[in-house]
């Protein structure tokens, strides 16, 4: 555990978080027009370093972020995650 600036220990992030499936992403986003990363990352209302770090699985989006994505797309959150049958 490391510290904060302050000294007091760091607690770790605790937020649920959910691995979105990118196929399915892209594939919505196309729908809307939104074929470069600049413009996917202004669909969705994040930064394209953001939406880098998703792809790259170096973070995943919190469940409150993945469901505006869901709700954004019109779609469910498992489809949003691959996770549809």
């Amino acid at each position: 555990m490391t510290a904060t600036q302050s000294g007091t220990p760091a607690t770790p992030d605790a937020t649920p978080r959910v691995a979105i499936d990118f196929t399915v992403f892209d594939r919505e986003c196309a729908k809307r027009g939104a074929t470069s990363e600049p413009a996917r990352a202004k669909l969705v209302d994040t930064d394209r370093t953001t939406l880098w770090r998703w792809r790259k699985g170096r973070q995943t989006p919190t469940l409150d972020k993945a469901e505006h994505l869901a709700a954004t797309f019109e779609i469910t959150l498992d489809e949003l995650t691959g996770r549809a049958a």
